[in-house]
C-alpha cells in the first residue's frame, strides 16, 4: 500500500498512521484497529522527518496484557532490525539502555544505539522486568 508523502511537509507521523489505516481499510478490507503492535513504514528522505529513523509509543502495552488491540504504534524511516526490535522496546515500556554519561551507553543492548555490534539483546533487566526470565 501506497500514500503519497506529499501531502505531509511537517511529518505529521499519527496522522499518516491514521491515513494508512484507512488506506488499509479500503484497499485491502483489513481493520488494523485489531492489531496492538502497528508499525508504519516511512522513505528514509522523508521532509521533516530527518532527526529520527524511528519513534515509538512508549509503555503502550504490558506482556501481561497483550492483545491490546490499538495500544501501539511504531514509525520508522528505515526497516533495520536493530531500529525495529529498539522501537518494540519502546511499546513494551523499555527506555534507553544508558550510563552516566550517554543516554544511549550500553553498547549490548538493543535499547542502547550500536547498530553496528553483532549479538545484541535486550538487557537481563530489562528481560526480567518484561518477564522474559524467571526472577
Amino acid at each position: 500500500m501506497n500514500i503519497s508523502m506529499d501531502a505531509y511537509p511537517d511529518c505529521s507521523y499519527f496522522q499518516i498512521a491514521n491515513d494508512a489505516d484507512a488506506a488499509a481499510r479500503v484497499q485491502f478490507g483489513v481493520n488494523t484497529a485489531g492489531y496492538t503492535f502497528r508499525e508504519y513504514m516511512f522513505p528514509y528522505e522523508m521532509p521533516g522527518c530527518s532527526y529520527w529513523l524511528g519513534l515509538a509509543t512508549t509503555g503502550c502495552v504490558r506482556m501481561t496484557d497483550i492483545p491490546t488491540p490499538g495500544a501501539c504504534h511504531a514509525w520508522y524511516r528505515d526497516g533495520a532490525t536493530y531500529t525495529r526490535a529498539h522501537e518494540l522496546g519502546h511499546n513494551l515500556g523499555l527506555w534507553h539502555a544508558s550510563s552516566k554519561s550517554l543516554e544511549y551507553g550500553n553498547p549490548f543492548d538493543w535499547m542502547g544505539n550500536y547498530p553496528d555490534v553483532s549479538g545484541l539483546s535486550y538487557g537481563l533487566g530489562y528481560k526480567l522486568a518484561l518477564g522474559w526470565t524467571p526472577r
